[in-house]
């Protein structure tokens, strides 16, 4: 009995030098970011080069909606900052025309062409379509979004209004096919076709 008790201690000093287990802690794994490559930018129909041509064009044919305003006509260009517009405008036929003492209007009546005030919403038209409006951009510059078809869309955020403007354009000549500026309180759409058309206004 004595033996029996001997041998009971000594294995339970045995077991108590044993170090106890040991739990190791395996440190969470975090997936690297992964980088996805924006669409590239063409060198060709860039929103730049757009800009370019519609400050110098000829002309061409457009189709205007801009809040409840709608338009359509002929914007021409005989020289730099010498933009005329003739077009169908609220209930009218309209010709706005650049004089040496500023935008002149003239309404069609009765086979000839009057002297008149400018339509409600006229002059925004004009510049609409004559100037190359070009605001500051939250983004830096416009930014390229994709190829639609023949177009390359590119998009941007104007600083001041935060309105966001989309511009397709046409690689074949860098020409403007189509704007649109989203917005709550007056959204834009601008159509153009026969760009760089060359056609004769009748004098006024």
């Amino acid at each position: 009995m004595r033996r029996f008790f001997l041998v009971a201690i000594a294995v339970v000093v045995a077991c108590s030098k044993e170090s106890p287990e040991q739990h190791q802690t395996v440190p969470a794994t975090t997936a690297a970011p992964v980088n996805v490559p924006g669409p590239v930018a063409p060198n060709i129909g860039t929103y730049d080069q757009a800009m370019d041509w519609i400050r110098t064009t000829r002309g061409f044919h457009f189709v205007l909606i801009d809040g409840n305003a709608k338009a359509e006509g002929d914007m021409v260009r005989t020289a730099p900052r010498s933009e005329s517009v003739r077009m169908k405008m609220a209930g009218a036929e309209w010709i706005a025309t650049v004089k040496p003492n500023g935008v002149l209007w003239y309404r069609a009546e009765g086979g000839g062409w009057k002297a008149a005030q400018a339509p409600v919403d006229g002059p925004r038209v004009y510049q609409r379509v004559t100037l190359a409006l070009d605001p500051q951009k939250v983004e830096g510059v416009a930014q390229y979004v994709k190829t639609d078809g023949d177009l390359n869309e590119w998009r941007f955020t104007n600083a001041i209004t935060r309105e966001v403007h989309h511009l397709w354009v046409d690689p074949r000549g860098n020409t403007i096919a189509r704007m649109v500026i989203e917005s709550s309180d007056r959204p834009v759409d601008l159509t153009i076709t026969h760009p760089n058309q060359t056609i004769a206004l009748p004098k006024v």
